[in-house]
């Protein structure tokens, strides 16, 4: 068995209420932010230690127990996974006419010159100088 001192209602609340409501707002704070899902599923896992240690500190459970932090683990990259896809979704529909007229667009790679506008305007400035 997984838990040893807790009841099924003490695991659920502190899995799913607790860690489950963290993970539904880190990760539509992740994606709000337009971050990856990949980003999302590695900030659970330090929120696993957090719902580990919950266990350990309110109900005596062991705390480097590996098998209850990946079940645990992978339950908050569930919980966290659907606000990834929905948040952007969301902010989308919630902007205003105006300013979908005035979004900035996505950022366009940029490519690297092998001299600087300072360069050119001091070349220019040394023909110049020569002509007059």
């Amino acid at each position: 068995m997984l838990y040893d001192n807790e009841s099924i209602v003490q695991v659920l609340f502190v899995t799913l209420v607790l860690g489950g409501g963290c993970a539904l707002l880190a990760g539509r704070a992740i994606a709000l932010t337009w971050r990856s899902m990949t980003i999302a599923a590695v900030a659970m896992l330090p929120m696993g230690l957090a719902v580990r240690f919950a266990h350990f500190a309110l109900f005596n459970e062991p705390l480097l127990q590996p098998l209850t932090y990946v079940v645990e683990t992978l339950i908050l990259i569930v919980l966290a996974s659907p606000a990834t896809v929905v948040a952007p979704a969301a902010s989308d529909v919630n902007m205003p006419w105006c300013m979908k007229f005035a979004a900035v667009p996505p950022p366009v790679a940029r490519s690297v010159s092998n001299h600087s506008r300072y360069q050119e305007t001091f070349v220019l400035a040394v023909v110049l100088s020569v002509i007059a």
